[in-house]
């Protein structure tokens, strides 16, 4: 008799462990689960904000080449798009900057 409890003792303990391993595996799924989804997240608020912050450069950019025209004295266009050109790459870099840290947050 004592033998028979001792061999059902055996098997609840295997059961609960597997139970307890699967409970686990399903945790750690969950949590990596949750982890992409936050860093998908914040991959698309941060892209979302260069572009909103790019379109806003492309605003004042548009505004101020209107006031330059505007303006009696000229300047050439061609010094304008240069700045402007400088001004975008610069963004760029800004961008690409954020982008790798993000990357390396992640």
């Amino acid at each position: 008799m004592w033998k028979d409890i001792e061999e059902c003792q055996k098997k609840w303990t295997l059961v609960g462990t597997e139970t307890l391993s699967q409970m686990l595996s399903s945790e750690d799924m969950i949590l990596k689960q949750y982890h992409q989804s936050k860093n998908e997240e914040l991959k698309e608020d941060l892209e979302q904000q260069w572009l909103d912050e790019q379109q806003q450069i492309m605003e004042s950019f548009n505004e101020f080449h209107s006031g330059l025209k505007n303006q009696i004295v000229t300047f050439s266009e061609s010094r304008i798009l240069n700045e402007l050109q400088t001004k975008m790459l610069n963004r760029k870099e800004v961008k690409d900057k954020l982008l790798s840290i993000y990357i390396f947050l992640c």
